[in-house]
């Protein structure tokens, strides 16, 4: 009993004795650590706080590498480290140059200048802007270059190379030989793993050659050879590169514009702000860090929340050092320790490594985003991820992924969670891979659900297993994910799975692949209620489902492309519309279609009829991720307005009009879809989401979107340019003027038919959709008839042959029978986006009989059919608006250069709304008075008036009429319209005045 009341009185003493800490700028150690005198350092204060107690970091920015050793809270008293009330502090690894002994910068050659330093530097910024190392091929931010594997860098000659021996394979943007630089001592960062890449030294290498040499590399695959080199001064050749000489501690650097540099330059000098060990219950709040990161290790009970860290990580191999970058760590002496650590509400930006490593059991990252994470994915642990969560029972939730270089974004442990997130545009610059990789021993338990995978060039989700391979995972579950314009949404490998309620469409594999191949079998595996336009056993083709499936919407197998089914997937609306068939159409499974409403649950990743609209992603303050997108075009009358919801907000104000600006509260709710009733036909809407949080109200941007013009659309029929078949056992012989194409398979019948058919599609509008048509005058049905697209229109029906004929290399777009004496319509959309030459190739499913359709030779020759419809003025607008990096600003009176021209002025002169400085105005003399106008602008539904006032204090504007005495042409789209101006007022003021229906 005694002990019991000493240990009660412990813990009321170590709560009623907490004290508060302030840090300040200006404070001094020496202090008592108060608000009125406070510790210059976080340091000392980590040196002296306790269980319960709190760290008021006041506003400024910190250069110190804090060390805090056993420094313990208690659950409900944590220690904590905070910024004071809402001001802004930044934790800064980096230092000036005059802070790093440099006196001054001198000429070295052409633009580029030096500066010698007393402290090494690895990274350089100029006011807030990351330079780049000097490197070859080039690459940089700007244009999205660094980011571009395919072209921009350079590639090896797989079948000459060697693990240690790199033989380049010049293109059209990198001839190794062609620089005639001497790249011995570089660093050679080399993709030569497939999905791993490893730096190494130059060890030889002769100017004018495109063979080096370097030590081996830890693993190597003789397919998708990618590299460039850094690492010496020879390769200093554009603005905003820099290198550093460790041997002469020299800077060099090239700015923007050339000239001596300027600004607030600054070098890294800090790898962690933060190094924490053996500690427990610490918070870290509300901090910025700048060129610095935080590490834990052997730390449980760690909350990091609310912090934004830029540019928080790199490699050393400025200064020589190859090994992996130190960067943000969680982890625990074993990976399935004790951990319970989180991170949440943060912001991850331009790491050049992985953006986070946690092991440890239970570990959260949430509400969390990641952008511009590793350009570069050398020497990077295990399978080489953007991130790490190896330890057991992680969750990763409600997060946005933006921009990221590895094969794989995420590495995970056993039994993970992730859900809510938004995966876009990952899997740069490594080949393979997948925006969550899971290992065997990861997919027994995991659960994948309610995330969204879009515009990227690497999978979604994979469950995955080494090639050839004898066993695989087992027991994972995908349910209610959706995936579009990735080359797979999911693919499950291995057993005993489940995938449920998905929704995938625009994939260039099959948009769901439950993989029939060879041990890894998937007999055992469940897949139910899921919707996608190509859902097979196979990548690529369609095979036959393993295991269990059933209620699925297949489009392989309605020959119906989603957007049938769906209300408007391409203004990311993917609920069903009514009358779909996949309404109702699932069945019941437990856990997954709780709450289901109707006769049945529904197929897809979402369900008809709920009151709020999923959207993943990581919640900001103010309500964003807006549906219809901002500045869309196209939208439905009928569509629906739905937001990603504000963070902590209870309920949110809706704000809707016709007029920027000026818009009216139509509603307070706490779901997130607002019905705005009927949308007119050609309007332009715009609409704005409040926030409301129990600490106030947070303002939202402001959106517009464009509804669809409701011109009916027209159609176009075409007859092949070319049509033919080739035969492979008459490799040689053309048979273009035949009034059949002949079709066979063989199974056993001794040679192989397949037909070829080109059209020259031009229509004046928006394709919408093209089917075409075939008709078989034969006596036979023509049964199993596949139409695929094709990239090559290079061939003539007067020459094409079995031994040149292009390839058909597309997918299957529609398959069907033509039987005799009668047409067939076969959906082929997806291969006519655009005016132009357009090839399709036809093969027959494997049978011993041979069928025809006919030919332009003859009657009822093939038709493509192609729906289109007139695009509306503010089509036009967005498609010019597009080409300009306006997207922060792009509505109408937008002014975004802050020239005083709107962006419907510059749209209607011909003008640059990024430039302040493009000159639009004609040059006019006396009372004449010149402007640009577009030829079209009728067509683009533009009005320009020409209106004068005779005092700007009344701003009374009237239009002037009857002025034009001259129209010249200008460049092509534009001309000169001459107006001559009465001179009938002692004060005149003339204005142009541009209006768009």
């Amino acid at each position: 009993m005694r002990k019991t009341l000493s240990i009660l009185f412990l813990c009321l003493s170590s709560s009623a004795f907490a004290a508060d800490y302030f840090v300040a700028t200006n404070g001094s150690d020496l202090a008592s650590g108060n608000l009125a005198a406070p510790f210059a350092t976080i340091q000392k204060a980590a040196d002296v706080m306790g269980a319960g107690e709190a760290c008021y970091i006041r506003g400024g920015t910190y250069h110190e590498a804090v060390v805090i050793d056993n420094l313990d809270g208690i659950s409900g008293s944590p220690v904590t480290f905070t910024a004071y009330s809402n001001e802004v502090v930044t934790l800064d690894g980096s230092q000036s140059l005059a802070d790093l002994g440099s006196t001054g910068w001198t000429l070295h050659s052409g633009n580029i200048y030096k500066t010698t330093l007393t402290t090494d530097i690895w990274q350089l910024y100029i006011d807030g802007e990351l330079m780049i190392p000097a490197r070859w091929p080039n690459g940089n931010f700007d244009d999205g270059s660094i980011w571009d594997w395919e072209n921009r860098w350079a590639q090896g000659n797989e079948g000459a190379s060697t693990n240690g021996v790199l033989v380049d394979a010049p293109h059209a943007n990198a001839d190794l030989a062609a620089t005639g630089l001497d790249m011995t001592g570089a660093m050679a960062v080399l993709n030569v793993g497939s999905w791993k890449t490893w730096t190494r030294v130059v060890n030889s290498h002769s100017a004018g050659t495109n063979t080096f040499t370097y030590n081996s590399a830890s693993s190597y695959k003789s397919v998708h050879h990618r590299y460039f080199l850094e690492g010496k001064l020879n390769l200093l050749d554009v603005e905003k590169e820099w290198f550093y000489d460790t041997a002469t501690q020299t800077l060099y650097l090239q700015v923007p514009g050339g000239g001596v540099p300027a600004g607030d330059i600054r070098g890294k000098t800090q790898t962690y702000a933060l190094d924490v060990t053996g500690s427990s219950y610490l918070n870290l709040k509300k901090l910025n860090f700048f060129g610095t990161t935080f590490k834990f290790y052997n730390s449980e009970n760690v909350l990091i929340e609310g912090c934004d860290l830029l540019y928080p990580s790199c490699s050393m191999r400025m200064l020589g050092r190859i090994a992996a970058p130190l960067a943000t760590t969680i982890t625990q002496p074993g990976k399935a320790d004790a951990s319970n650590c989180t991170v949440r509400d943060c912001s991850f930006s331009f790491a050049e490594s992985y953006a986070i490593f946690t092991d440890g059991d239970s570990n959260r990252v949430e509400n969390c985003s990641f952008d511009n994470i590793d350009w570069v994915v050398s020497e990077l642990p295990y399978l080489q991820a953007g991130i790490y969560m190896r330890g057991p029972n992680s969750v990763f939730s409600r997060n946005s992924i933006n921009t990221a270089g590895a094969s794989e974004f995420m590495e995970v442990g056993e039994t993970p969670l992730v859900e809510n997130c938004e995966f876009i545009n990952y899997g740069l610059v490594q080949n393979d891979g997948a925006a969550i990789q899971y290992t065997i021993g990861a997919q027994p338990g995991s659960i994948t659900r309610y995330n969204w995978f879009h515009d990227a060039i690497k999978y979604g989700a994979r469950f995955d297993a080494p090639v050839g391979a004898s066993y695989g995972g087992n027991s994972g579950t995908m349910h209610n994910n959706v995936g579009w314009n990735v080359p797979a949404a999911l693919m499950l490998k291995g057993e005993l799975h489940h995938c449920y309620n998905n929704t995938a469409f625009d994939t260039s594999a099959n948009g769901i692949i439950i993989l029939d191949n060879d041990a890894l079998s998937n007999a055992g595996t469940i897949t139910r209620n899921n919707a996608a336009e190509k859902l097979s056993g196979h990548r690529s083709n369609f095979e036959t489902i393993p295991g269990t499936h059933d209620h699925n919407w297949n489009g392989y197998v309605t020959s119906l492309d989603i957007r049938t089914q769906l209300r408007d997937p391409d203004n990311l609306d993917f609920r069903l519309i009514a009358g779909s068939d996949i309404v109702d159409g699932g069945t019941n499974i437990a856990g997954i279609t709780v709450g289901y409403l109707g006769a049945a649950p529904d197929m897809g990743a979402y369900e008809q009829g709920d009151s709020s609209y999923w959207i993943p992603g990581r919640k900001q303050a103010l309500a964003s991720a807006p549906v219809p997108p901002d500045m869309a075009d196209g939208v439905k009358t009928d569509a629906d307005l739905m937001w990603r919801e504000g963070y902590q907000a209870t309920s949110h104000n809706i704000y809707f009009g016709t007029e920027a600006g000026n818009l009216s509260m139509v509603g307070n709710q706490t779901n997130n879809i607002f019905n705005p009733g009927i949308l007119a036909e050609g309007q332009t809407y715009y609409w704005r989401v409040d926030a409301v949080t129990p600490t106030g109200t947070v303002a939202g941007a402001e959106w517009q979107f464009w509804v669809e013009a409701g011109i009916a659309g027209s159609i176009a029929a075409f007859t092949p340019t070319d049509d033919a078949y080739v035969q492979d056992t008459t490799p040689d012989t053309n048979y273009g003027d035949s009034d059949q194409i002949k079709l066979i398979t063989q199974i056993a019948y001794g040679y192989n038919r397949e037909g070829y058919l080109k059209f020259n599609v031009n229509v004046p509008g928006i394709i919408n959709s093209a089917s075409l048509e075939l008709y078989n005058s034969g006596g036979s049905h023509n049964v199993g008839v596949g139409v695929y697209s094709m990239t090559g229109t290079a061939w003539s029906q007067d020459t094409i042959t079995w031994s040149n004929r292009p390839p058909i290399n597309g997918s299957l777009l529609d398959a069907g029978n033509v039987n005799s004496g009668s047409w067939a319509m076969f959906e082929v959309s997806a291969a006519v986006a655009s005016n132009g030459l357009v090839s399709f190739g036809l093969i027959r499913n494997p049978l011993d009989t041979q069928r025809s359709i006919n030919t332009s030779e003859t009657t009822n020759a093939p038709i493509l059919t192609v729906s289109y419809i007139q695009p509306s003025p503010a089509y036009h607008y967005v498609q010019w608006a597009d080409n300009f990096s306006i997207s922060n600003a792009p509505g109408y009176y937008s002014d975004p250069d802050g020239d005083q021209l709107s962006n419907l002025a510059e749209y209607g002169l011909g003008g640059d709304p990024g430039n302040f400085n493009d000159a639009l105005f004609p040059t006019f003399g006396n009372m004449n008075y010149a402007y640009r106008r577009r030829t079209d602008a009728t067509e683009r539904g533009l009005s320009y008036n020409l209106e004068e006032c005779t005092n700007l204090v009344s701003n009374d504007w009237n239009i002037v009429y009857g002025l034009p005495v001259g129209v010249s042409p200008l460049e092509p789209g534009f001309e000169a319209v001459t107006n001559q101006i009465p001179a009938t007022e002692t004060n005149q003021f003339i204005r142009l005045r541009i209006n768009i229906q």
